[in-house]
């Protein structure tokens, strides 16, 4: 027999940032990476379901505690001290050294006055509520298989709204006594008059009585002919702005007339592939001309591009140390983050590390618009209109194919620094292998300085010995240009190539040769 355990996840700690409930642990440790000590995060146990992984940072590590939820409430593993629920635990190690973790959880924003009774009664009244609807859902799974669909009372019916968490319409569905024979009748004006006037709420009705009129022939109750429902083709459902929209699994478009669509692949399939229209796959030009994209823009540009937006403002560009894949970089409280967008087998494309995958890139940018993602620190955002004007290499500010595209000088305002006047090292329009090409051969202190997806820039120099030795150009604000690992800031390029030109440079190998 095993023991029942009490519900411990309260309100307070599913409407707040350190519970991720479905994240798994490879996603928690990129959430962490680099936080301060004391920033956590807890998750379901995927291991031992019902208990829960606290994650958190101690002096730039991260450590794992397992939280054991019982029918006396939740606690740390091996630890005396016990909790009715998730934040009454999180609030005691906030405010407690505690040898168990051996620090302070931070970041929780838990009142000093918060009442841990009330989020225990609310779990209890949550609880319950599951309860009601596991209980509508078996209701409506076995009357289904009973009485076949069309013998359901009015009551069935509204068991059946709930177990679809769509209770709101009940009352209405009852007023207008609808039962199973009238339920597998319904049309879309039906259920606007019913007072379903949520497109996603009605598409989500239809679909469900459409797969019961399948199952069930005819609107009879007999059985279909085959014994089995009919598959749809090519759909996938997501939740966007909490309304349930059906998007095409190869197109990525929204379906609005799901008849006509599933009409159109059935004839697909009998035609055969050869007479079926090609689809849009991964690097189809779902993109182009979209504010976002901007194909050419090197990284050297994106700071002065970004960081003046609102939180979650994007742009999306080629990768140039991925090719093949795409650079998703945005901005959040101030900063520039950087995500890598991938191929996925032939599934389509992810963001890297991610378990979502879309069809075309347009579609999974429209997705993180409009939901949140553990992938991400913020919602996306569409830029506004012009945002890119006076930037480098961004289209229509002379972006374009690679000879097009220009850097900015981190001290020039947007001034763009010019490849002409003998600055034959200035590679920041070109990819990587096309950059080395340059140097490829040359004596020692030939170089090149190129484009990074991990730095402003990176300088690559041809060593006494015939390697080539690169490192990285970081931009450090109100400073300038720092090549890694040295301690000198230069206004701009120009002024980093001057100084590692003399024999009094420190940090390369050689000296430039210019």
């Amino acid at each position: 027999m095993f023991k029942k355990k009490a519900v411990v996840v309260d309100n307070f700690a599913l409407n707040s940032a350190w519970y991720n409930k479905d994240a798994t642990a490879v996603q928690v440790k990129k959430m962490l990476d680099g936080k301060p000590t004391g920033n956590f995060v807890i998750r379901n146990s995927t291991s031992e379901p019902g208990n829960f992984v606290l994650t958190y940072m101690v002096d730039g590590a991260i450590k794992n505690a397992h939280l054991e939820s019982s029918s006396a409430g939740v606690q740390i593993a091996k630890a005396s001290q016990k909790f009715s629920c998730l934040t009454e635990l999180v609030k005691y190690y906030s405010e407690n050294n505690a040898a168990e973790i051996q620090t302070k959880l931070t970041g929780a924003d838990i009142d000093d006055d918060l009442n841990v009774k009330t989020l225990r009664k609310q779990a209890k009244e949550r609880e319950k509520e599951e309860k009601r609807k596991n209980r509508s859902s078996k209701v409506f799974d076995e009357t289904m298989r009973a009485e076949k669909g069309s013998k359901w009372k009015t009551q069935d019916v509204c068991d059946w709204l709930a177990a679809m968490e769509m209770s709101e319409y009940m009352s209405t569905f009852k007023k207008n006594k609808v039962d199973g024979v009238a339920l597998l009748k319904l049309s879309d004006q039906d259920l606007k008059e019913l007072g379903v006037m949520a497109v996603g709420h009605r598409k989500k009705i239809s679909q469900a009585i459409e797969v019961l009129n399948e199952k069930f022939d005819g609107r009879q109750g007999q059985p279909a002919a085959s014994g089995q429902p009919v598959a749809t083709i090519g759909l996938v459902a997501r939740k966007v702005n909490g309304v349930v929209k059906i998007f095409d699994t190869i197109t990525g478009i929204e379906v609005l007339d799901i008849a006509a669509h599933q009409e159109q692949k059935r004839r697909e399939l009998a035609n055969g592939p050869a007479n079926a229209p090609p689809p849009k796959v991964f690097g189809a030009s779902d993109h182009e001309g979209k504010e976002w994209w901007q194909k050419y823009l090197p990284k050297s540009s994106l700071a002065p591009l970004l960081e003046s937006q609102a939180d979650g403002t994007f742009v999306v560009r080629d990768s140039s140390s991925n090719p093949g894949a795409y650079a998703f970089s945005y901005v959040f409280q101030g900063k520039v983050l950087h995500k890598l967008i991938e191929p996925s087998g032939k599934k389509g494309i992810a963001i890297k590390g991610s378990s979502d995958i879309f069809p075309n890139l347009a579609t999974l940018i429209d997705f993180h618009v409009n939901n949140p993602s553990p992938s991400l620190k913020c919602v996306m955002r569409y830029p506004p209109p012009g945002y890119t004007r006076g930037i480098a290499g961004a289209e229509g500010e002379g972006g374009g194919p690679p000879d097009a595209a220009l850097p900015v000088s981190p001290s020039g305002g947007g001034r763009r620094e010019s490849t002409s006047g003998g600055q034959h090292w200035n590679c920041l329009h070109l990819n990587k292998d096309q950059a080395l090409a340059r140097i490829n051969g040359k004596p020692e202190g030939s170089f090149v300085i190129r484009p990074s997806d991990k730095a402003y820039a990176a300088l690559s120099l041809m060593k006494p010995d015939g390697k080539i030795f690169h490192q990285h150009i970081d931009e450090v604000p109100g400073k300038g240009l720092q090549l890694k690992k040295t301690e000198s800031f230069h206004a701009d390029l120009q002024a980093f190539v001057e100084y590692f030109a003399t024999s009094e440079q420190q940090g390369l190998p050689c000296p430039l040769q210019l």
